[in-house]
């Protein structure tokens, strides 16, 4: 492929700037270094001269990125791999600059090298918690607003399924998004949201576009007040990484879902 590319940029008169990857243990893309690194450096040198393309940089993922401590000895190994072909490369009088860490692994091992970090969850502060040792802050935040508030009696089933009955004569806020946004039916009967700075629980199973809350204990809820999804309302806070373990997923899983049709408004904060 890399041929391909450096041979059709020489037709073209034109040159691009590259980022080899390096397969270090994920068996993803990329040039396997397990076992053959001898092979992968010999690989990975040629690439280097071929005309036109200008490989920058060498790089690859932790196998474990995302799974705090549980495979150390692996994250350690896979380490040693990269760098041992780095020192291969600087043999061959081949000088290049690395990335191998993301977010959570630059945090377990801010000691390892690298000329770049590739942050992604730690950028908006999804786990702030996770990332306290940084003084991240949560900086995104999921707001809608109630569509229609009734009460409904007592034995009364509430969306598809259904998944849930009423336990008492209960007050119901519709708020307009659904699985067709990007929040999960795994949350049905699970998640919460937030009103006038206090949880309400998701009840019943979440349909396409709108989303069911138990608001019987809020007082002086109206249509048109703001809902929480994830973010700050008052004294309550909830992340999209409280979302996540809920849904037995990670942050990005939570949040690279929401659809194009949410409005997104940026702030400089």
């Amino acid at each position: 492929m890399a041929k391909q590319i450096s041979d059709e940029l020489v037709k073209q008169s034109y040159s691009l700037p590259a980022h080899l990857k390096v397969d270090c243990g994920l068996s993803r893309m990329g040039i396997v270094l397990k076992d053959r690194l001898e092979e992968a450096a010999e690989e990975a040198a040629k690439i280097h001269a071929l005309p036109n393309l200008n490989t920058e940089a060498v790089f690859s993922h932790l196998t474990a990125a995302g799974t705090e401590g549980a495979y150390a000895a692996l994250d350690l190994a896979e380490q040693q791999r990269f760098f041992e072909l780095i020192k291969m490369l600087k043999k061959k009088n081949i000088s290049i600059k690395t990335h191998l860490m993301s977010s959570d692994p630059y945090i377990w091992y801010p000691q390892t090298p690298g000329d770049y970090i590739r942050v992604g969850s730690i950028l908006y502060g999804i786990c702030p918690e996770r990332y306290s040792c940084c003084g991240i802050k949560n900086c995104m935040s999921m707001n809608t607003y109630i569509v229609q508030i009734k009460w409904i009696p007592r034995d009364t089933e509430v969306s598809y399924g259904p998944l849930y009955r009423t336990v008492r004569r209960t007050k119901i806020a519709v708020v307009p998004v659904g699985f067709a946004d990007g929040i999960r039916r795994a949350l049905s009967n699970k998640g919460e949201m937030l009103i006038h700075g206090k949880r309400v629980p998701i009840i019943g199973k979440i349909c396409c576009d709108h989303t069911i809350l138990d608001v019987t204990d809020i007082e002086e809820v109206k249509v048109g007040d703001e809902v929480t999804i994830f973010g700050r309302n008052g004294e309550e806070s909830q992340t999209a990484g409280d979302y996540a373990e809920l849904c037995n997923a990670s942050a990005p899983e939570t949040t690279v879902i929401f659809s194009a049709r949410i409005p997104r408004n940026y702030l400089n904060m």
